[in-house]
């Protein structure tokens, strides 16, 4: 996965990625399709998909996150997978720094009231919920999961939603999801936020 950012003349965005054979970070005129890149030092060649876009509000501050960095760390295939490996209770506390970065204020939402969701997050007069799944690749949230965290929020009064996980969503939980005011956040987009934090604030996930 790979960072984007203007060249150094403010024109064409360019995107890093790290090369997987020898650690080279490579800069190209970000892409918006699969494309295949070759490192210039030892030649390895790979497939790089197409960037996802964050949903709405998300990709605001998002961006104003990552433009504030000092330091820029791609996140590695090998850094994802340690969060795919997560306990669940450990993938809710990085969704949790992952939002007090963006600006919310973060509060769990408890054990004996985790019903449909695993997070409140509140900015000025305004509250959220969150259900984090932290799935195998191959484990799409389905339309259960979405109707848990509607069904929470209904209870609460609650207006917006979000699910944020590490792998994908089924197409049938789209159309009620957006319908309700709930954002999903995939795998692919989750990386991007992730890479929106601190270096330091990452390392700490992996020692």
């Amino acid at each position: 996965m790979g960072a984007a950012r203007q060249d150094a003349e403010g024109g064409e965005d360019v995107r890093q990625v790290r090369c997987r054979n020898c650690g080279a970070i490579i800069e190209l005129p970000d892409f918006h399709g699969p494309k295949l890149v070759e490192c210039p030092q030892c030649r390895w060649q790979e497939v790089y998909p197409a960037r996802r876009r964050l949903p709405r509000e998300l990709a605001k501050l998002a961006g104003a996150a990552y433009e504030a960095r000092d330091h820029r760390e791609p996140l590695s295939e090998e850094a994802f997978e340690k969060i795919c490996e997560m306990s669940p209770a450990d993938f809710e506390q990085l969704c949790a720094d992952l939002f007090e970065h963006l600006g919310y204020v973060v509060a769990p939402a408890g054990r004996e009231y985790d019903s449909g969701r695993d997070l409140e997050l509140t900015q000025g007069t305004e509250t959220t919920f969150v259900e984090c799944k932290r799935y195998a690749e191959h484990h799409r949230v389905g339309r259960l999961e979405v109707e848990a965290l509607l069904g929470a929020m209904q209870h609460e009064g609650v207006k917006k939603g979000i699910i944020i996980t590490t792998s994908s969503f089924a197409e049938e939980c789209r159309s009620p999801a957006e319908e309700a005011g709930v954002e999903l956040v995939d795998g692919g987009q989750l990386r991007q936020m992730i890479e929106s934090l601190p270096a330091d604030s990452l390392r700490k996930w992996w020692e």
